[in-house]
């Protein structure tokens, strides 16, 4: 063991103004992934209430899309749009759509029930 500091304050102190910078730059690409991915999970989820045959066929290819690892998507993605913030918001967002999209319709089938209104499957 050594006996070095975890933190080294005076480095943070130095390269507070970067850390803000990028910190506030984190903030800004997760809102934006969460808010796009929210409203493109709430349309999938609407449709797929509505059309119960395609909840099979999203999910298939929500999962295919979940699991390509981020280093691979970008791999993927930067010839198409470049190493720009859309590139990093199509994977964010293609992250989030599965999850929400699976939490909306779980959420939404036991608001039915709690009101004594059978949800479908």
């Amino acid at each position: 063991m050594t006996d070095e500091p975890l933190i080294r304050w005076e480095w943070v102190v130095r390269n507070s103004p970067e850390l803000l910078t990028r910190a506030g730059e984190h903030l800004v690409m997760t809102s934006i992934a969460v808010s796009v991915g929210f409203a493109v999970s709430l349309g999938l989820a609407i449709l797929v209430r509505r059309r119960r045959r395609l909840r099979g066929a999203l999910f298939a290819i929500g999962n295919v899309a979940y699991a390509i690892p981020s280093l691979a998507l970008f791999a993927l993605l930067i010839p198409l749009t470049g190493l720009t913030l859309l590139t990093a918001e199509i994977a964010l967002v293609s992250y989030t759509v599965l999850i929400l999209v699976r939490n909306i319709l779980a959420d939404n089938r036991r608001t039915q029930r709690a009101r004594g209104r059978p949800g479908r499957r």
